[in-house]
């Protein structure tokens, strides 16, 4: 594990320049629905169903385990605090300030964003990533990657692009840097030694990478994944060391943006 120094001195080049802004009052965060709740605010867009992945939106007399009921909630509070505490949205344009969370039954095991705020996570996966994984504690695998979806929620927000020819790659690599920051941010000050988190959740995004580069649902290979989620690991070492949250949400995908948005 690198050094406090190191970090800072590998993370000031992408921080060039937020080390004179004043830490900014916290917002709302977002306005975080359930699409069981909210089924008009959150309608489902005509790609959702035509999606050979995604098989309904599930209903909680669908569900086993874990009940729709009861599983969402906890997805909508990690969105909360993370966009109240870690994150500060006033800096999105108007009208990209809401997200939409739902259970949908996954054929392999996935998590979606579509049209940019409606955050859909597969049961199966949801399921798998709730045990203990790699060490870690029940549920933290599960919320990374929820803030890697919520990387793509930024991404729509702001409206970035991703020009390379391996566009879905580097986006994805980006998504994974926003969600090192978010976890960082969110456990740093709960464990005293951070490797208890970062080893198991580094480990978790090394094993969801993979090899087939030229596939269509490529994310990048498992040290590019790691790498990713590192960085942002890194970046939210340095927010908490300045005193820099909650962090602009543009500052965070530009500081992801050095090195997983290339010009």
């Amino acid at each position: 594990m690198r050094t406090r120094a190191l970090v800072l001195a590998l993370s000031s080049v992408a921080f060039t320049g937020l080390a004179a802004l004043a830490a900014p009052a916290g917002g709302p965060g977002f306005e975080v629905l359930s699409y069981l709740d909210h089924p008009e605010r959150c309608a489902l867009p005509a790609t959702f169903a035509q999606d050979p992945t995604v098989r309904g939106v599930m209903d909680a007399s669908q569900l086993s385990y874990p009940p729709d009921r009861e599983s969402v909630p906890r997805l909508m509070e990690w969105l909360r605090e993370w966009s109240q505490r870690a994150l500060e949205l006033s800096d999105l344009p108007e009208g990209k300030q809401q997200v939409c969370v739902a259970l949908y039954r996954d054929a392999f095991a996935n998590a979606k964003v579509y049209e940019g705020y409606r955050l859909f996570y597969g049961f199966k996966r949801y399921r798998d990533f709730s045990e203990r994984r790699h060490g870690g504690e029940p549920g933290w695998s599960a919320q990374a990657l929820l803030a890697h979806e919520l990387g793509h929620v930024l991404q729509a927000g702001h409206g970035l692009t991703f020009f390379k020819t391996r566009t879905r790659e580097f986006r994805e690599l980006h998504a994974d840097c926003v969600a090192g920051f978010l976890m960082e941010t969110s456990l740093r000050m709960r464990y005293p030694d951070p490797a208890q988190y970062r080893v198991p959740l580094k480990r978790e995004f090394y094993e969801m990478g993979d090899l087939a580069l030229w596939a269509v649902e490529h994310h990048g290979t498992p040290d590019e994944r790691e790498a990713a989620f590192n960085r942002g690991l890194e970046l939210g070492e340095l927010a908490l060391l300045g005193g820099k949250l909650p962090l602009p949400s543009r500052a965070l995908l530009d500081a992801c943006s050095a090195t997983y948005r290339p010009d």
